[in-house]
């Protein structure tokens, strides 16, 4: 991701700060400076510093459009055939879209996915 903002902003700067420290977790606001211009800001918060720091990084920069793909490898071929490489970056954006749509935060979509009440509906 930061070669990528790197070759689209040659005169970009990537800036974090430590916004505050909050019930034993680190809140860190990222921001991308670009010509002495803030562009984009984003804020992580986790108990590790470089967890939250790299969670406020990625979501300023997703700001611009500079998205990290993830990319899963099968591990097993079969033999005489390659390993392919599948791209997952599509079903994680919509799995987080249906997430908020449904209202469910990242610490209880665990729990209601689990929830008995929930299939008794289907």
């Amino acid at each position: 991701m930061f070669e990528q903002f790197r070759s689209l902003y040659p005169a970009g700067c990537l800036l974090s700060e430590v916004v505050q420290v909050y019930k034993n977790k680190f809140v860190i606001r990222a921001m991308v400076i670009i010509y002495g211009v803030t562009r984009a800001t984003g804020i992580g918060y986790d108990v590790r510093v470089n967890v939250a720091e790299d969670m406020a990084r990625a979501r300023a920069l997703m700001v611009l459009g500079i998205v990290e793909k993830p990319k899963a490898v099968v591990p097993a071929a079969m033999p005489g055939q390659q390993a392919r490489v599948v791209d997952l970056s599509d079903l994680i954006v919509e799995t987080g879209v249906q997430i908020e749509r449904l209202g469910w935060t990242a610490c209880c979509t665990g729990t209601k996915l689990f929830d008995e009440d929930l299939w008794e509906v289907w």
